[in-house]
Parts: C-alpha cells; structure tokens; sequence
C-alpha cells in the first residue's frame, strides 16, 4: 500500500542523531538521541540513547516524538571573528573543557577541543566550539546548543 505524504514526511524526519522524547512505557518523558534506524514489516524501528542514563532502547516512531532541531544564529565563523570580543570567554584547559561540556546540552560537544562561551548569572549564554589544541585564528568555529536553549526548545 502506497504511503501518504503525511506518512513520508514522518518516516523522513526519524533518522540518525535526531533528538526524541519518549511517548509511552517505563522511560515516557524522558529525552534521547536516535542512534540506528530499522524498519522491519511496515514498522519504523528506533534505537535511542536515552540523554540521563545512557541506556539504549528500542522504540517504534509511533512511541516517540521528534524534537525540532535547534536554529541557533551563526554570529562567527571562525575564531578571527570573536578576535577583539571581550564578552567571549576562551575555554582549553582539560578540566575547564570538561566542565564546560557539562553546560552544553548540544549532543555534538564532545567533537570539539575547545570552546568560547558567553556567560551571564552562573550560566552559559552562548557557545562556540573550535577543533585543534591550540586555537588558531582561521579555525573554524560551530555554534552549540546550551542547557538554557534545549530546555526553551523540548519543553513544549
């Protein structure tokens, strides 16, 4: 049986790396990211990591509900750009890293080395990630979603 453009455009949105909340069963509520797509006898099957307990699960798309990706504005491209900028903090020590990744919500924070954050009452406002030990001017910098701006966007 032919599939309707409803149906296409669900099946399209469900694929690898796409943020989800779980609708029913023991974890319902909870936050993941897709990590394999199957689909067996009609059926659209999903392998999530869960974000709290990075325990992995399988799900059909029918039990969960896909989370639109963030829009964050790309104020810099590369590291050049925040050059002069002083409300911009440069983050490349280990543990500072460590830490800062602690802040970011962003599921992509572990490609990057280091980091410039904006801060503001004790929390990250913006963050760029840069990749290199050593931040050089024309490297390329990737603006990363914070813990503020995933819970404005999940929360529904």
């Amino acid at each position: 049986m032919p599939q309707t453009k409803h149906e296409k455009k669900m099946w399209a949105e469900f694929k690898k790396n796409s943020e989800v909340r779980i609708k029913v069963g023991e974890h319902e509520g909870q936050f993941g990211v897709v990590k394999k797509v199957t689909d067996d006898e009609g059926k659209r099957f999903l392998r999530i990591k869960l974000e709290k307990s990075n325990k992995m699960i399988e799900q059909t798309s029918d039990e969960v509900k896909i989370i639109a990706e963030a829009k964050l504005p790309q104020e810099f491209n590369t590291i050049g750009d925040l050059q002069d900028r002083e409300d911009f903090l440069l983050v490349s020590v280990d543990t500072d890293i460590e830490a800062t990744k602690d802040m970011i919500a962003d599921p992509r924070k572990d490609d990057y080395d280091g980091f410039f954050i904006k801060t503001g009452e004790g929390e990250i406002l913006q963050a760029y990630g840069f990749k290199g030990a050593v931040p050089k001017l024309d490297a390329d910098l990737t603006r990363l979603e914070t813990t503020t701006e995933h819970l404005k966007r999940v929360i529904v």
